[in-house]
């Protein structure tokens, strides 16, 4: 297999732990000092191939988001304890492209 036209890639995003937002019930005041979104690293990964078919070239490219689908939280909202809501993360996605220039 020929390897010239291939290319590879990854990243990595870390999000560091952030303030959350509590509601007091009988003041309706806010506090970001009570909960927190805990810490998280999310891995990416691509990789794509270039060949031609006579006079045309073609690339195909495979693109991945979330690569070991790690459950995190982006958002953490409590209005009386234990209720409150967290905002989850996009889940793993895949993309795949094939590209022909006639």
């Amino acid at each position: 297999m020929r390897l010239q036209g291939l290319k590879i890639g990854a990243g990595m995003t870390w999000e560091g732990p952030a303030a959350g937002t509590f509601v007091d019930p009988n003041t309706f005041a806010t506090d970001t000092s009570t909960i927190r979104s805990p810490a998280y690293v999310i891995f990416d990964a691509m990789t794509s191939y270039e060949t031609t078919f006579g006079r045309h070239k073609a690339s195909f490219q495979v693109n991945v988001k979330n690569l070991f689908n790690r459950q995190y939280y982006t958002d953490a909202f409590m209005y009386v304890p234990p209720w409150g809501y967290v905002t989850y993360g996009a889940p793993r996605s895949i993309v795949a492209s094939v590209k022909v220039d006639i």
